[in-house]
């Protein structure tokens, strides 16, 4: 039988931006080695959705000592990288995030696919169901649709909108557009951006420093208009995972998530087995259920199916009031919540794990301090020049 692929293509975001009227050229888009390892290597974590007889595409080669084997899990996939060819060997070709290599890929025979059993395990769920095009991910995954989205929500952050120049930005700032923020932070960012790249986080009003003002001229001229937040005081941050079909919503469930300063993925947790939001207050709650249903039909309307994430936080404003922000943004794709999810299914599946336990994903350079009764799996070993490492922590339960 012919092998499955799975392209952990994490940096997707790349090609958004490319094909969006910005002054790019494909190498400026590039990530640099460094972080281009670091995604391959968290590439790995992926193989959750694989058999030992499918096929794994990384960005980069990743040394496969690191990638240790997990007892009652059969995910050891061959793991591939360099060109994607429009190979039509693949039995089914799945991805991070669609893209136009993605779509050679697939082409009609995966637009047609049957609805899936949303019921089941999220393995099968995203094997069966239709993928969407490159174009209508891009259209999905647009900064400033979030934003328009967060307008009609009610719940965008006083003071944000979209800025087309450096002099519209100061202007701005004058005008008091960071005033709910402490300090006056603000931050402003790509239309298509993701792991902390193409912003710009400030303090206060024009002028800036010299060399700062050259980075935010500099992203204007590479991006053209750029998202304006004020940069709220984050004390907690949270996310929730679902998977849209053309009539149905599953949402697969909610989680804490741990971002280090810059906004980038560090890890989160959740509890199998149940739908409880013991982090969230009843209010905040029914605010963040409430947004991933409207985002779930926005999306469709846009013609997207396949998973989607939403990121929520929350924060305390500049005079000190405790605030909830349930659309941060909004992420056409796979994420990590889904798969580390999906690592949970397959433990529970081979007895590894039950009901109502904590399941906590860590990604850094080593493991967090463990209490007594935790048992952790190693998913990813530290090494290479990125040094990543990745684990699942698991308390309680049955």
């Amino acid at each position: 039988m012919a092998p499955r692929l799975l392209v952990a293509n994490l940096d997707c975001e790349s090609e958004y931006a490319l094909a969006a009227d910005v002054t790019l050229a494909p190498c400026e888009l590039e990530l640099a080695p460094a972080a281009t390892e670091a995604s391959a290597a968290i590439g790995t974590l992926l193989r959750v959705f694989l058999d030992d007889r499918d096929r794994l595409w990384l960005p980069a080669a990743v040394d496969a000592s690191r990638v240790p084997p997990v007892e009652g899990v059969s995910a050891d996939p061959e793991c591939i990288h360099g060109p994607l060819d429009a190979d039509t060997g693949y039995r089914d070709v799945l991805s991070w995030g669609s893209s136009t290599s993605i779509d050679a890929l697939i082409k009609d025979r995966a637009r047609t696919a049957n609805a899936p059993d949303l019921d089941g395990p999220i393995v099968d769920s995203l094997w069966s169901m239709p993928k969407s095009p490159s174009d209508i991910a891009a259209r999905a995954n647009d900064r400033a649709r979030c934003l328009e989205l967060t307008e009609m929500i009610g719940c965008a952050l006083p003071g944000a909108r979209m800025v087309k120049s450096a002099t519209d930005l100061a202007l701005h700032l004058e005008d008091g557009g960071a005033r709910a923020a402490p300090d006056e932070e603000w931050i402003v960012k790509s239309r298509f951006s993701a792991a902390g790249r193409w912003r710009f986080r400030g303090r206060g009003r024009f002028p800036l420093e010299k060399r700062d003002t050259a980075t935010v001229e500099h992203l204007f001229e590479r991006f053209g208009q750029l998202v304006f937040e004020p940069w709220m005081a984050r004390s907690d941050d949270f996310g929730c995972t679902a998977v849209l079909t053309a009539d149905a919503l599953c949402i697969a469930g909610f989680h804490r998530q741990e971002v280090d300063g810059q906004g980038r993925f560090r890890g989160l947790e959740f509890t199998t087995g149940s739908s409880s939001t013991p982090w969230f207050t009843s209010r905040e709650a029914r605010a963040l259920q409430g947004v991933v249903e409207v985002v779930g039909m926005q999306l469709r309307k846009l013609g997207y199916v396949g998973p989607f994430g939403v990121d929520a936080w929350r924060f305390q404003d500049a005079n000190g009031n405790i605030g909830f922000q349930p659309l941060g943004e909004c992420n056409a794709r796979m994420t990590m919540g889904l798969v580390a999810r999906a690592w949970a299914e397959r433990l529970a599946a081979a007895g590894k794990l039950g009901k109502d336990q904590s399941v906590r994903l860590r990604i850094g350079k080593e493991a967090a301090p463990c209490d007594e009764g935790v048992q952790v799996v190693s998913l990813l070993l530290p090494g290479g020049g990125d040094g990543l490492g990745a684990w699942l922590q698991m308390r309680g339960g049955g």
